[in-house]
């Protein structure tokens, strides 16, 4: 059943949509793994000599087509290089090859996270591993999945941010719970319930998000 219900939450997430003109797909070749794929768009007027702040999130579902239902309709009009991929959920190894293979072809400004629901337990464990690469992590919702105080303290140099539905109790328990605990490690940790929201934070798609992000650059 737990299977089914992130499988349908996925799909909800991931929409076949029209895809942007600046929506491009690319193969990473990784040792000793199965070849990564993913979609990058880039900004309106992207300048290779300017730094960019670059935002990884879930995508590229089953087919080519699915679009980051966050990204907004026109993703290329946010300053953003988007990427999407399922690198969160084959774990650090195949991130940091993401990582690297980005930093090989842009000026990156930093590094930043976003993930929602089931799929943010990747998420965490991955920034929590990979600290050092990244400047922040959003979940909306979505929160660490553990509270081992020393893998949590890994996070320290990041800022986290929870946005969460005033009526999604169970995600709204563990976001409240997760701010108490990083706040007592010193963690810059920020927390949004949204008034009246559910799971599905659909009214934060495109220039809501993005201009919640850059407070976090």
């Amino acid at each position: 059943m737990r299977i089914t219900k992130t499988c349908c939450l996925l799909g909800a997430l991931l929409l076949a949509t029209q895809i942007s003109a600046q929506r491009k797909l690319s193969t990473l070749a990784i040792s000793g793994e199965n070849n990564l794929r993913y979609a990058y768009t880039l900004p309106d007027d992207y300048d290779p000599h300017k730094a960019y702040p670059v935002l990884i999130a879930p995508g590229m579902g089953r087919d080519d087509t699915t679009v980051n239902l966050f990204f907004g309709p026109r993703p290329e009009q946010h300053g953003w290089i988007l990427i999407e991929s399922v690198a969160l959920i084959r774990g650090a190894k195949v991130m940091q090859a993401l990582l690297d293979e980005l930093k090989r072809n842009y000026t990156i400004e930093g590094f930043h996270f976003l993930g929602y629901s089931a799929n943010s337990a990747g998420e965490f464990d991955i920034a929590m591993e990979l600290a050092s690469e990244f400047t922040s992590v959003t979940g909306l919702p979505g929160h660490p999945r553990t509270t081992d105080s020393k893998k949590l303290q890994r996070l320290k140099s990041l800022k986290i941010q929870f946005i969460v539905g005033e009526n999604d109790s169970w995600w709204k328990k563990q976001a409240l719970n997760s701010q108490k605990t990083l706040e007592s490690l010193g963690v810059d940790v920020r927390l949004q319930i949204v008034k009246d929201g559910g799971h599905i934070l659909r009214h934060y798609a495109g220039a809501p998000l993005f201009k919640i992000l850059n407070t976090l650059r």
